[in-house]
């Protein structure tokens, strides 16, 4: 899933598999620590998620994952 900081609008991803589905989760965003609120349950369009789909239309030159911030603080 590809998430986007309202605030600093750095973009990131989350693999599937991490993603609760159904669910209402927040994150942290790890360049600016802003709370991200994502909404997976049915019905809902998060603005995270909103991004994101208009993001796929002009994508970053490489998209960070999660993964890559924490291996990255390692």
């Amino acid at each position: 899933m590809n998430i986007s900081c309202e605030n600093c609008q750095s973009k990131f991803k989350i693999p599937d598999e991490k993603v609760p589905k159904g669910q209402k989760f927040s994150l942290t965003c790890p360049q600016c620590n802003t709370k991200v609120v994502v909404d997976t349950r049915p019905g809902t369009l998060s603005s995270s998620e909103n991004d994101s789909v208009s993001s796929d239309k002009h994508k970053p030159e490489k998209e960070k994952t999660i993964i890559d911030e924490v291996d990255a603080d390692t």
